[in-house]
């Protein structure tokens, strides 16, 4: 065993003998770098020396640097450290000095100018401080939430949501008291989810000034209430508000009062064309609506869409009751903070024409409610249209009247 282990102790001090002798050969010597840099010198710089003597220009004379002055660069020449990221080392950001000498109510006040949803995004990625001042209820009870009605650019719905994300996105806008999220929440669960309290939030709005709420009422309720109907296309008349007039007025009126009116002067009193979409896609989606007799709006600008008033589905309760089946239930939670949203101490039922005092009084709530039907084109009796504005522009941008050639 002793020698077996003497044996094992030679053969390591051999293997390192051996591995030091050749890392001595090949280590090399000062001397032996110096000449073959100079060879190396002397092979690069020879033909460029011959080609500069035949053309009779002197090349500038290199100077190489000594192999000493190369290990000397890269001592000095140390990587750069990485930079330890912690809590003691970290700098706080740097506040800016528009925030020390302004003081706040100003800068409420500048933001005030800013009532566009697109312009409050970029507001809210500027930094922590205006992301809190662009949350204020008093700014967000002013923000044009509608977006571009020619391209929809800037509308806080997009193509992509469905109805209960669209409620969901608008419930803060429209606690803040924000009319365009009242109105938009209302639209939205009255044709999309056939609910009573889609109305009452239409009623609401309509109280804080509201005009396409009033318009919308009229037009909703004109079967299930003619005089609450009336009633409101009536307060939008005093306040001059066009597509009410034409409900109620002749056409000579209507042109006596505003002139002529163009297509392009009629688009404006359309819904946003994020409402109107969203709108659209649920009458395309909703595989209950098709098993049911229902009208589209013929206008390809509108969204709005009634149930059908038929000879075997009259305008009752059994056509009610088809309607709220075919149509999903609207969620608890979203119901509960849509009523949370009327004030309370008023009661804003959906067949009262005026906010009245809050009662237990039951009866209203078994009446059969519905959107209202389409109206029928006297011309060609096959276009159905939601109300006599879509019914004017559809003819006067020329496309109706293309298709009753035709017909």
């Amino acid at each position: 065993m002793y020698k077996y282990s003497q044996k094992i102790f030679s053969s390591i001090r051999n293997g390192l003998s051996i591995k030091r002798k050749r890392n001595t050969e090949d280590e090399p010597d000062e001397a032996q770098t110096e000449q073959r840099i100079a060879s190396s010198s002397r092979k690069t710089l020879g033909p460029a020396r011959k080609r500069s003597r035949e053309g009779g220009n002197m090349t500038p004379k290199l100077v190489h640097p000594s192999p000493n002055e190369e290990c000397d660069v890269l001592e000095n020449c140390e990587p750069p450290k990485k930079q330890r990221c912690s809590d003691c080392n970290r700098t706080e950001q740097t506040q800016s000095p528009l925030f020390s000498s302004l003081p706040e109510d100003v800068l409420h006040h500048v933001l005030f100018f800013l009532t566009d949803s697109k312009e409050r995004y970029s507001i809210q990625l500027t930094c922590r401080k205006f992301r809190k001042m662009s949350n204020n209820s008093e700014i967000m009870r002013i923000l044009d939430l509608g977006g571009d009605p020619e391209t929809g650019c800037g509308s806080i719905l997009n193509n992509m949501e469905t109805s209960e994300q669209a409620i969901e996105g608008l419930f803060e806008f429209a606690r803040a008291g924000n009319v365009w999220a009242l109105y938009m929440t209302g639209m939205i669960v009255t044709y999309c989810f056939g609910n009573k309290i889609g109305v009452s939030l239409l009623k609401y709005s309509a109280t804080l000034g509201c005009l396409r709420s009033s318009y919308a009422l009229g037009l909703i309720l004109r079967d299930s209430s003619k005089a609450d109907s009336d009633s409101y296309l009536n307060s939008a008349i005093d306040s001059g508000f066009l597509p009410a007039c034409q409900e109620i007025f002749t056409s000579q009126q209507v042109k006596d009062r505003f002139g002529e009116l163009d297509a392009l002067t009629l688009k404006r009193y359309f819904d946003p064309l994020g409402l109107n979409r969203l709108l659209g896609r649920c009458y395309l989606q909703c595989r209950g609506v098709r098993r049911v007799q229902s009208s589209h709006c013929w206008n390809p600008l509108c969204g709005r869409w009634a149930f059908k008033a038929t000879p075997s589905f009259p305008p009752n309760a059994s056509l009610h009751q088809l309607g709220n089946k075919s149509l999903p239930p609207i969620a608890p939670h979203l119901e509960a903070s849509l009523s949370s949203l009327l004030p309370q101490g008023k009661n804003f039922d959906a067949f009262s024409s005026t906010c009245t005092p809050a009662s237990n009084d039951k009866g209203n709530l078994s009446k059969p409610f519905r959107v209202s039907r389409m109206k029928m084109c006297s011309s060609c009796r096959r276009a159905k249209y939601c109300s006599k504005l879509c019914q004017v522009y559809d003819w006067r941008s020329g496309r109706h009247k293309m298709e009753c050639q035709y017909l």
